[in-house]
C-alpha cells in the first residue's frame, strides 16, 4: 500500500492509535523496571520509508537501535532509536543510577536497551492488537549501533518485500530526571498495513 493511498482517515486512525499504543508502553515500562519513566509523544507522522531516518539528520547519523520482528496476524519491525548520547544516559541510568552514562560497547548496555526495546514494543503490540482483535507477537529484540539508514535498510531487507509507510513515533523520555530523547518506527508490511485499519472499521 503506498503512501499516496492514504487518505485523512487513514493518517488521523494510525497516528490515534500510535498515541494509544505508545502511552500504554510508557505505563509497562515504568512498572516492569520500577522506575519513574515518562513518556512524552510531541509527534506521530507518517512518513515514506525514505524519509524515517530523517529526524536523525539522514541515514549516515550513527544511532543506537533496538529491532524486533512483528508476527502474528501482520507482519513488520518494529525499531526503538536514539541517538547515541541519549542511549548512553538511559543505560547508565537504569543500571547505575541518575546523572551516570553507560558504555554502548558494554554488553550489560546492550541488554539494558533491549529489554527497554522489548517491553516498549511488546506493549505497545498488545495495545494496537486490543484496538484491533488482531494478534500481534514481537520476536526476540536484537542491538545495533549502527547508521540509522543502514539499520532501516536491514529491517526492509529482512521483510522481503519493499514497503512504503512508516509510522514515526518521536518520544521523550524522563528516566529518574534525566531526558533522553529518541524515535519508535512501526515498518509494517503493506499487506499488514491494510490488514489493521481494516481490522478498525476503515476502508481502504
Amino acid at each position: 500500500m503506498a503512501i499516496a493511498k492514504l487518505t485523512s482517515l487513514h493518517l488521523d486512525t494510525l497516528q490515534e492509535m500510535s498515541n494509544i499504543g505508545v502511552g500504554q508502553a510508557a505505563t509497562a515500562l515504568s512498572q516492569l523496571l520500577k522506575r519513574r519513566i515518562d513518556i512524552r509523544i510531541p509527534r506521530v507522522a507518517v512518513t515514506p520509508f525514505k524519509h524515517a531516518a530523517d529526524g536523525f539528520g539522514g541515514p549516515e547519523s550513527p544511532v543506537a537501535a533496538v529491532a524486533l520482528r512483528m508476527g502474528g496476524d501482520a507482519q513488520g519491525h518494529v525499531l526503538l532509536l536514539f541517538e547515541p548520547a541519549s542511549a548512553s544516559r538511559m543505560a547508565g541510568v537504569l543500571t547505575v543510577g541518575p546523572g551516570q552514562t553507560a558504555d554502548l560497547a558494554d554488553p550489560m548496555a546492550h541488554s539494558v536497551l533491549q529489554e527497554v526495546g522489548n517491553i516498549l514494543a511488546s506493549a505497545y503490540l498488545n495495545a494496537l492488537g486490543r484496538l484491533t482483535g488482531l494478534v500481534l507477537l514481537p520476536s526476540i529484540p536484537v542491538f545495533a549501533h549502527d547508521m540509522v539508514g543502514a539499520v532501516v535498510d536491514t529491517a526492509l531487507i529482512e521483510q522481503g518485500e519493499a514497503g512504503d509507510v512508516a509510522l514515526v513515533m518521536e518520544t521523550a523520555f524522563d528516566v529518574e530526571g534525566e531526558a533522553v530523547t529518541g524515535q519508535m518506527l512501526l515498518l509494517p508490511h503493506p499487506q499488514s498495513l491494510e490488514r489493521i485499519l481494516r481490522a478498525v472499521g476503515v476502508t481502504l
